[in-house]
């Protein structure tokens, strides 16, 4: 826009003026008004359109949302907690509890007492934690978490007392999504995302910068 090439800087949305015939940067870099992306996360991923000396941009606000019961009908039958920014969530074999992830920003999971709507938070880890499936005893949940190998987001499990410590469940320097235990509690399953993707682009940008 106007001569400005618009960039990612540590989750902000950000302009600097750029010439793209010497290839250079000019003055500095200044960020544009409440672009922060979290939880987007990346500028290629936040639709971005410029014109002239205007930028149009698309920014996600976490939804404020009343969980609730309802008959097969559709009829709202009761509220379960209080309204909030809640994210995927599991309900117990025994339908008692709802494990599920809170937050406006880095979401933790939570634990719903589904008939008195008082709740305790189980996991407490600054990057966020999300996707919990309970254990087929309604004893541990198992959720999504950046605590895995260098960083990456691994399944860890927690028993829904106290002291609450995170175990692996599966680590490997990828990411993961929690599937589930099988019914005897005796194996889990997960999602496994390949880095082959992420070496791909990595040969790209390498062939790119030779040229």
């Amino acid at each position: 826009s106007d001569g400005v090439l618009l960039f990612d800087r540590e989750g902000v949305v950000v302009g600097q003026r750029f010439d793209p015939s010497t290839r250079r940067f000019t003055g500095e870099a200044r960020p544009v008004a409440d672009s922060y992306l979290n939880p987007v996360g990346h500028l290629g991923y936040l639709p971005v359109a410029a014109g002239g000396r205007t930028i149009a941009f698309w920014q996600p606000q976490p939804r404020m949302i009343q969980l609730e019961w309802r008959a097969r009908d559709g009829k709202v039958l009761e509220p379960v907690g209080q309204p909030d920014a809640y994210g995927a969530f599991d309900l117990s074999p025994d339908d008692r509890q709802l494990a599920i992830a809170r937050g406006t920003a880095n979401s933790d999971i939570w634990i719903v007492d589904i008939a008195s709507g008082r709740d305790y938070q189980l996991t407490n880890f600054p990057e966020g934690e999300s996707r919990p499936v309970w254990s087929p005893d309604a004893q541990r949940v198992a959720f999504r978490s950046p605590r895995g190998a260098g960083g990456s987001y691994n399944v860890f499990a927690t028993a829904i007392s106290a002291p609450f410590k995170a175990e692996p469940l599966a680590q490997a320097p990828v990411n993961m999504y929690p599937v589930g235990w099988t019914r005897d509690g005796r194996s889990f399953a997960w999602v496994q995302f390949s880095s082959a993707i992420v070496e791909v682009a990595r040969a790209v940008l390498a062939l790119n910068e030779t040229r």
